[in-house]
C-alpha cells in the first residue's frame, strides 16, 4: 500500500505539471484546469498516512525489540519507541511514505538503535556486538512491518475514500476532455488521464497478489579436517621459560606419530605408543529464507544449481575411503 500511495503522489505531481502546461487551451475550449479536488485528496491521504506510521511504528518496534530475551538486556524498550519517534518526526510524510514503500525504513531506524547500542556498550567485544547487531535487524524488520501494516488497518477508510475522490476527479476531466477537446488535444488529454487512472488504486486491495513471497530451501553439507589444531590454556599453571617469563600451556594436535616421552626399547629405538589422526568433521543440514516479490532476492529458481568449495571433493572422497 505503501508503494500505491507513493505511486500516486508521483503521478499527480506529474499530472499537475502537465495540465499546467495546456491551461490556456483548455481554457479556450471552457475546461478547467483546477485540480483542487484532486490535490486535497492527495495531501489529505500523505499526511493522515504519514501520521498513522508515525504512531504505530514506534511501539511495535519496540515491543518486537522487548520480546527479544538478549535485545531487551541491551536496550530499554523506551528507548527504542524514543529513539525511532524522534528520527520519525524528521521525516516529511512524502519521505516517510517512500521509504516504507522502498524498505528502507527499517534500516535508517537499524542505524539509530545500533549507535545507542554501541555507545552504551564501548567495552563489547566486536563479535558479540555483531550478533546482538544482527539479532536487532530482524526485529527491526518485523517491528516496522508490524507498524506499518497497523497503520494501513487504521487509516483503511481514509485510503479507500481518498483515493475514490481522486479517481472521480480523474474521471471527470476525462469526461469533460472527452465532450469538449478535438484532434490532437483531445487525445492528448485522454492518454494523459487514462495513465494517471492506471495508476491510481480504487482503494485496498481485497486479495493478496499472485506473487505474495517466494520460499528458497537450500540443502548444505559441511565437510572438512584441521591439519593443527591448537588449544592454549591461560586459566591453568603456566610454564617456566628462561627467556620470555612464564607462558601459558599450549597443547597442540598435528597428523603424526606419537613417540614413548621417555622409554626406549632394547636397542635404543624409539618406541611408538600411538598415533594422531586430524580432527575431521562432517555434518549437513538445511537452511531457508522467504523473500518478498521481485526480482531480488528470488536465488535458485530451477534447482539444480550446485556451489561447491575448491577442496570439497578432495575432502568427500577421503571420508568415502
Amino acid at each position: 500500500m505503501s508503494q500505491s500511495i507513493s505511486d500516486m503522489n508521483v503521478e499527480v505531481d506529474s499530472l499537475i505539471e502537465d495540465i499546467g502546461s495546456e491551461s490556456a487551451a483548455l481554457i479556450a475550449n471552457d475546461i478547467s484546469p483546477d485540480m483542487t479536488l484532486i490535490e486535497e485528496n492527495r495531501t489529505r491521504l500523505m499526511t493522515e498516512y504519514s501520521t498513522s506510521i508515525r504512531e504505530q511504528v514506534p511501539d511495535l518496534v519496540a515491543e518486537e525489540v522487548a520480546k527479544d530475551p538478549v535485545l531487551g538486556k541491551w536496550i530499554d524498550k523506551s528507548e527504542v519507541s524514543s529513539i525511532t519517534e524522534s528520527y520519525l518526526y524528521t521525516l516529511s510524510g512524502e519521505e516517510l511514505i517512500d521509504m516504507a514503500a522502498n524498505n528502507t525504513l527499517q534500516d535508517e531506524i537499524l542505524v539509530k538503535l545500533s549507535e545507542k547500542i554501541i555507545v552504551d556498550n564501548p567495552a563489547v567485544a566486536s563479535d558479540e556486538m555483531d550478533a546482538v547487531l544482527y539479532r536487532l535487524e530482524a526485529d527491526m524488520r518485523i517491528g516496522v512491518a508490524n507498524g506499518v501494516c497497523e497503520a494501513v488497518r487504521l487509516s483503511q477508510e481514509m485510503i479507500d475514500e481518498c483515493f475514490t475522490n481522486i479517481n472521480t476527479g480523474l474521471q471527470n476531466k476525462l469526461d469533460e476532455s472527452t465532450e469538449k477537446l478535438s484532434g490532437e488535444l483531445a487525445e492528448k488529454m485522454e492518454k494523459r488521464l487514462q495513465k494517471s487512472m492506471k495508476l491510481v488504486p480504487c482503494g485496498l486491495p481485497v486479495i493478496p497478489p499472485h506473487w505474495v513471497c517466494t520460499v528458497n530451501v537450500w540443502e548444505y553439507e559441511v565437510v572438512g579436517k584441521y591439519k593443527t589444531f591448537e588449544v592454549i590454556d591461560n586459566d591453568n599453571e603456566c610454564m617456566f621459560n628462561p627467556y620470555f617469563g612464564h607462558e601459558a600451556q599450549v597443547y597442540v594436535r598435528t597428523e603424526e606419530r606419537i613417540p614413548h616421552p621417555f622409554k626406549r626399547d632394547n636397542g635404543e629405538n624409539i618406541i611408538w605408543i600411538g598415533y594422531n589422526s586430524p580432527i575431521e568433521f562432517r555434518f549437513s543440514g538445511y537452511a531457508a529464507t522467504i523473500v518478498g516479490p521481485g526480482p531480488k532476492g528470488v536465488g535458485d529458481k530451477t534447482g539444480d544449481r550446485e556451489e561447491k568449495s575448491e577442496a570439497y571433493e578432495e575432502l568427500l572422497s577421503e571420508w568415502e575411503i
